[in-house]
């Protein structure tokens, strides 16, 4: 069932059960104050009678029945009165009512007093009259014919009232619950229609302030999100791309121009050394993409332990130096590292190291000097590394894209590398809950600030 048909369902479920109860208490009202006013009619038309009779010595039978046909009668209305012993001493018709058990009603009027009963289509009353220790039983009894008359065409008019409400509840249920849900259908139809050949499309955002403006918000964020991850996807296919083909275009020339003649072992060497030197860049290619691929994918299946960051930046340092003993990698702390303690680190230690090794490896690269300043500041839930060389710098500019994949400065397009380094350093920072910024002014060098919290999870 679509959503507009189960509101517009519900609304007319709710409207109808408060009408069905509106209407039930207004005829249930009007039942009563018939009912009470009848009864009350009829009361006061009995007691009159009864005091004729009994209290003025000058009205007999014959008179009182002259004196109550010039009075205004109730419809059918028969009253009777009886003495103690249930002789019938008046009627006000010849054809008194008939009772199936007068000693019964007589009985429940000499106890009560007062009792009120349906007897057939008539609505009888039966009183108690007293007067001068002399006990009187009066039963009077008629028809309400215009009160039932007017309870009748009021429940007509209720029930055809209340059909005539739900149809217009009916409709006016699907019409609205229609407006309201347009802009979600509107919604619908236009991201329905954005496929990855235009994911530069968005939905309208109607007034931004309600629900379905929010809805409208969230897809364009999503898109925005999509959109920028189909561009990035898109640029490592194509950087990708690139890089490998430049090695393998190398690799294939290398060994073309090798067999065009016969040449001697030691030129067959110089050509073996120069592939094995381009299948190295390419493995190292390799990984790259395979390592940012797999902190992409399956992030949970990384494994964390209790570690120590000193003792991570350290290893670090001495794996980066029996590569590069050109080197300078100068590690300061900037607390009492007496209290071991405060080198508490949760976090996958591969990682780590690649982190750490890829910063020291980038700053004494793009160094003159080749050297690296690590400082290292532990607080109670987190710690703070620098990462600081006196390089070339990074142009302004290329600062917002350091950590796109492929993504190289120009001023360090001579210099050996594949942008890999900075993007699986910042994943993995990302992967520890940490985060990670850059300070770079040309020609007076660069710092990476990272934050680490110590318990990840």
């Amino acid at each position: 069932m679509k959503i507009r048909t189960r509101l517009a369902l519900q609304f007319t479920l709710i409207v109808g059960s408060i009408l069905i109860l509106f209407s039930g208490t207004i005829y249930y009202s009007a039942a009563n104050y018939r009912y009470s006013e009848f009864y009350e009619r009829l009361e006061d038309r009995s007691l009159n009678t009864a005091r004729l009779l009994i209290e003025v010595q000058e009205v007999d039978s014959s008179l009182l029945e002259i004196i109550t046909k010039q009075n205004t009668a109730l419809p059918f209305e028969k009253i009777s009165i009886f003495d103690n012993d249930g002789k019938l001493l008046y009627t006000s018709n010849s054809e008194p009512l008939r009772i199936s058990d007068e000693n019964a009603l007589f009985q429940s009027i000499r106890k009560d007093g007062r009792v009120e009963k349906r007897l057939g289509q008539f609505e009888a009353l039966g009183l108690q009259y007293i007067v001068d220790d002399s006990e009187y039983l009066i039963v009077a009894s008629a028809i309400d014919k215009y009160g039932l008359s007017k309870l009748k065409n009021l429940r007509w008019i209720l029930f055809l009232g209340l059909i005539i409400c739900l149809l217009i509840t009916i409709f006016a249920a699907f019409f609205f619950s229609n407006q309201a849900l347009k802009p979600m259908s509107n919604v619908v139809q236009q991201v329905d229609q954005i496929s990855v050949s235009n994911l530069n499309s968005r939905v309208d955002e109607g007034n931004k302030k309600d629900e379905i403006a929010q809805l409208g918000m969230t897809f364009n964020k999503m898109l925005e999100r999509i959109e920028s991850s189909f561009e990035m996807q898109k640029n490592f296919v194509s950087n990708a791309s690139h890089e490998l083909r430049t090695p393998l275009t190398a690799i294939a020339g290398q060994l073309e121009v090798s067999l065009m003649k016969e040449r001697s072992s030691d030129e067959y060497r110089l050509v073996m050394k120069s592939v094995k030197e381009d299948i190295a860049e390419l493995t190292d290619l390799v990984n790259g993409l395979l390592d940012l691929a797999r902190l992409n994918a399956v992030q949970s299946e990384f494994k964390f332990t209790e570690l120590r960051i000193d003792e991570l930046l350290w290893e670090a340092r001495a794996d980066l130096l029996k590569a590069n003993s050109h080197y300078y990698i100068n590690i300061h702390f900037a607390f009492d590292i007496t209290d071991s303690n405060l080198f508490e680190l949760k976090g996958n230690e591969q990682l780590l190291k690649s982190a750490f090794s890829n910063l020291m490896d980038n700053a004494c690269k793009f160094s003159t000097d080749h050297q690296v300043n690590v400082r290292l500041a532990s607080y109670q839930d987190r710690h703070e590394l620098e990462f600081e060389d006196l390089g070339i710098g990074i142009n302004p500019n290329d600062l917002a894209r350091i950590f796109e994949p492929f993504y190289r400065s120009k001023s360090k397009e001579k210099t050996q590398g594949y942008g890999l380094g900075l993007p699986l350093t910042k994943k993995i920072v990302e992967l520890h809950n940490g985060s990670i910024q850059v300070r770079s002014e040309l020609t007076r060098g660069t710092t990476f600030l990272l934050t680490i919290p110590k318990r990840t999870f």
